[in-house]
């Protein structure tokens, strides 16, 4: 579907991916959306999915996923140049229960083309996870994730099919679980091609 087309209905999406030649992990998900342009400014879509992942070699970690997201863009200049914000709750329940978890994302994003060879993106995104289980950090009690992430990003089409994408991201994702309470910084190049 385009950027501004009005609602669908996506029956089933699916992916399958595999590691070193063994299936590594199934998706399955279906979702319904709807959207509205309103005065050429302001785009509101919300969508309601349900998937369901199995991870083959951690059969304790297969759940499914409940997800309703609602943004909103507002446009300066078309698809050129536009602000958008948006919000997520996830409810995710895995087969043991010390993975389930409910989770709220905020964020934004700016989007400006700077001419016919770039476009520059800003975005800014938190989550929270709430986890329902004392026993994924028995030494402080629930688990509670707190994840932030500012990412820059500029996109250069260097053809009708190949795009090459530079970024940096800074992450700072804060738990009372040690493991994974980390900070981190990357910078990255990314080639794309499209085949079809």
């Amino acid at each position: 579907m385009s950027f501004l087309d009005g609602k669908s209905l996506e029956p089933l999406d699916g992916s399958i991916a595999y590691l070193g030649g063994e299936r590594l992990l199934e998706n399955r998900q279906i979702a319904l959306e709807a959207s509205r342009l309103f005065n050429r400014v302001w785009y509101l879509r919300g969508e309601l999915a349900f998937k369901q992942t199995d991870l083959l070699q951690a059969p304790e970690r297969n759940n499914d996923d409940t997800r309703a997201q609602f943004a909103g863009y507002y446009f300066l200049d078309g698809t050129a140049h536009y602000l958008s914000a948006n919000y997520r709750f996830n409810a995710k329940r895995a087969e043991q229960f010390r993975f389930d978890y409910d989770g709220h994302r905020f964020g934004v994003l700016y989007n400006r083309r700077l001419s016919d060879w770039a476009t520059l993106k800003l975005d800014w995104r938190y989550e929270e996870r709430q986890y329902l289980s004392g026993a994924s950090t028995p030494a402080s009690g629930q688990r509670l994730d707190e994840r932030e992430r500012w990412r820059v990003r500029l996109e250069i089409p260097m053809g009708k099919r190949l795009e090459l994408e530079l970024r940096y991201e800074h992450r700072d994702y804060g738990s009372n679980l040690e493991s994974v309470d980390y900070t981190d910084n990357r910078l990255e190049a990314r080639f794309t091609f499209e085949l079809l």
